[in-house]
Parts: C-alpha cells; sequence; structure tokens
C-alpha cells in the first residue's frame, strides 16, 4: 500500500474523530432535557435559593447565549425571596469567556468534518473508488491515530474517576487565560446551579455518547472491506 494512502487514511480518521469528540460535546451540552433532571436529583433549586422554574429559565438563557439566540445572558429571577438579576458581573465575563471558547470548539468540528470528507474523497480518487483500497488505507489510519485517542481517552477518563475538581480546575486553567471562572459559591448562582456532579454526570454522558458514535465508525470502515 502507497505509504500517501495510509498518511491520508490516518489524516482523515484523526479528524473525524475529532468531530466526533466535539459532536459528541455539543449534542450534550445543548441536551435541554439533562438539566432539569439534573437540577432535581442535585437539590439545585434549594441551594439557589430559587424556584425549580426560575432555574430552568436561567439554564435556558445560559445556553440560548451561548448558541447566539440572544446577546446576554440578563433574566431576572426571584432568589431568597427579592427579585434581583440571576447573575451578577463576574459571571457575565466568564460567560463571555465561555462563549468564545464554545465558538472556536464549534468552528473546528465543523472544520474536522470538513477535512474528514475531503481526505475520504481524495483517498477515494487515488484508490479509484476501490472499496477495498480505501477501507485497508482507512484501517491502517486508524492503527496510527487509534493509539493517539486510546491513550488520550483512556487518560480523561483516569481523571474524572480519580479527582473530579482536579481535572476541573486544570480543564479552566488550560482554556481560560483569566481567573473570572473561579467564582464564590455563596453569591454565584453559576456555581449552585451547574455543580461538580452535574458536570461529573455530563462527562460522563459525553464519555459514552462518543464510544458509541466512534464504534459505529469504526464499524461501518470495516464493513467497506
Amino acid at each position: 500500500m502507497k505509504k500517501s494512502n495510509v498518511f491520508i487514511g490516518a489524516v482523515t480518521v484523526f479528524c473525524m474523530t475529532v468531530f466526533i469528540i466535539l459532536f459528541s460535546v455539543f449534542t450534550v451540552v445543548n441536551d435541554r432535557d439533562f438539566y432539569p433532571e439534573q437540577f432535581e436529583k442535585n437539590n439545585v433549586a434549594r441551594d439557589c435559593k430559587m424556584s425549580l422554574e426560575d432555574v430552568n429559565k436561567a439554564m435556558t438563557v445560559l445556553l440560548d447565549y451561548l448558541e447566539g439566540k440572544r446577546d446576554d445572558i440578563s433574566v431576572t429571577v426571584e432568589k431568597a425571596g427579592v427579585t434581583e438579576e440571576a447573575f451578577y458581573e463576574r459571571e457575565t465575563l466568564h460567560m463571555v469567556d465561555v462563549k468564545a471558547l464554545y465558538r472556536r470548539a464549534k468552528a473546528t468540528m465543523y472544520f474536522s468534518l470538513a477535512a474528514a470528507c475531503g481526505g475520504l474523497l481524495r483517498l477515494m480518487c487515488k484508490t479509484k473508488r476501490s472499496k477495498k483500497e480505501c477501507s485497508a488505507a482507512l484501517k491502517s489510519g486508524m492503527k496510527i491515530t487509534g493509539i493517539i485517542f486510546a491513550v488520550f481517552i483512556a487518560v480523561i477518563i483516569a481523571a474524572v474517576l480519580y479527582d473530579f475538581n482536579r481535572f476541573w480546575i486544570k480543564f479552566h486553567e488550560l482554556f481560560f487565560s483569566n481567573d473570572l471562572w473561579l467564582l464564590d459559591p455563596r453569591y454565584s448562582t453559576m456555581i449552585n446551579m451547574l455543580p461538580e456532579p452535574l458536570f461529573e454526570a455530563m462527562v460522563v454522558k459525553i464519555i459514552v455518547r462518543f464510544v458509541l458514535i466512534m464504534s459505529a465508525f469504526l464499524g461501518s470502515v470495516f464493513f467497506l472491506a
């Protein structure tokens, strides 16, 4: 097999894997049925001193903001019997950073999908649309990229299981250039609304979804042989 075909196969599989990871993240983050269940499970309304209805309303505002459906996260709720803004200035500034990261990640997801499709088309042209040769190149690519991502996923799972709090702190230190993400639970609606157990459940759901979709992708490649 030509080395160039193996290289294209490896790049294609790599880009497709990146797409599947980010697709798994976005579909879970934007699953609006996920949050109400977690809010009830973790007694979020009690910790936020708000009604469950207001907690869900505030979460909808955050998701709409990330998706570009609104320009701010301003929303009025009743907290401890007092009508006020759900989020204070530090939380608002932090969400500006979160939205910027969200947009970059989404752009990377679409670029990865486009690159994977482009790689597959290039591979088909070089192998003259031979399913056997194309599948062989992709399989060779899997051997190369599979080790990289297997180690990556294993490290993530180990970090989450060993000490999720440390994992979450390192994540923020890696992706944010300031300390706006350090919020005081005595005043922050956001940190009480999105407790650690909720993020743990989210990460687990993302990993499970990734494994299922990746398995389907790998299965389709072997089916082509």
